[in-house]
């Protein structure tokens, strides 16, 4: 049992992980109903057709479930990234971006810089980086999404 007893959030080899674990970015409210949305609009023949022709679990998940939810999932995807590059409060909280920088997030960086250390300059070229790499995601997304359609 001692190795039970680690500092998790102390060793910078396992901080992220655990800062990670704790926020598991795909067990939220909004990304389930996603989810659910994009399960409840597939027609009910598909599901009687697979139920008939007795395909296994794990060929129904590849070769039906995430291509008919294959936009729901890109979209799903896109808010997570958005999310995590935003969010810092949970890692504020659990480590204050240590030990050292290990778990040092973008939306930390860019708080501790703009509010800490009085850098507003450097805080705001750190906003503006967050926000074209997010935009460059969202217009990848979209122009994929777009593709995919045709």
């Amino acid at each position: 049992m001692g190795h039970l007893t680690r500092a998790w959030l102390g060793d910078p080899k396992t901080a992220l992980g655990s800062v990670i674990a704790i926020g598991f970015p795909w067990i939220q409210g909004t990304n389930m109903l996603i989810f659910l949305a994009g399960f409840l609009a597939i027609d009910e023949s598909i599901w009687d057709s697979v139920l008939l022709e007795g395909v296994k679990p794990l060929r129904r998940l590849l070769s039906i479930d995430i291509p008919l939810i294959l936009g729901q999932l890109k979209l799903n995807i896109i808010l997570t990234i958005i999310q995590l590059m935003q969010d810092f409060v949970g890692v504020m909280i659990l480590t204050d971006g240590g030990p050292g920088t290990a778990t040092m997030v973008p939306g930390l960086l860019l708080y501790k810089n703009a509010f800490a250390y009085a850098k507003m300059g450097y805080a705001n070229a750190i906003g503006v980086v967050m926000f074209i790499f997010i935009l460059s995601l969202s217009i990848l997304n979209s122009k994929i999404g777009k593709e995919s359609n045709q």
